[in-house]
C-alpha cells in the first residue's frame, strides 16, 4: 500500500490562521491584567485591612513575630521589612495587578490585590 501525503489547502491555512487569531483576542480580553487599586491585608488574628493603592504610602503591621512593613508607590505594593528569617516576602518584589498576593507566613501576613472588575478569576468546565 503506498503512502499519500495530504497537502493543506488555502482554506485550511486561512482556518488555521482565523482560529489562532480569534484565540488570541479572546485570550487578551478576558485574561487581562488590570492595576490594582485596593489591597486587602489580613493579619495574624485573621482582620482584614483595605488600603488604597492608588496613594503612595507606608503602612506597618503587627504580624505574629513582629512588625512588618508595607510600601505602596505608583500603584505597586511590596513587602520591605519584616521579621522573618529568610525573607522571602522581601524578595517576592512588587505586586501590582488584581488577583497577585504576597505573604509572610512566619509572621502570619498576607496581602491580595483585589480586582477592580467583574471578569472571571476562575473558569471551570
Amino acid at each position: 500500500m503506498a503512502a499519500t501525503t495530504r497537502m493543506l489547502t488555502l482554506a485550511d491555512g486561512i482556518l488555521i490562521i482565523s482560529a489562532g487569531l480569534l484565540l488570541g483576542f479572546l485570550y487578551s480580553g478576558t485574561f487581562s491584567t488590570r492595576p490594582a487599586q485596593t489591597a486587602i491585608i489580613t493579619d495574624h488574628l485573621g482582620q482584614h485591612q483595605h488600603i488604597d493603592m492608588r496613594r503612595d504610602q507606608v503602612i506597618t503591621l503587627q504580624g505574629a513575630i513582629g512588625d512588618s512593613t508595607l510600601q505602596v508607590t505608583g500603584g505597586r505594593l511590596r513587602f520591605t521589612d519584616s521579621p522573618c528569617r529568610n525573607k522571602l516576602c522581601i524578595q517576592n518584589g512588587w505586586i501590582e495587578h488584581g488577583g497577585a498576593a504576597v505573604a509572610c507566613l512566619p509572621n502570619r501576613l498576607s496581602v491580595q490585590l483585589a480586582r477592580n472588575d467583574n471578569d472571571f478569576d476562575a473558569i471551570n468546565f
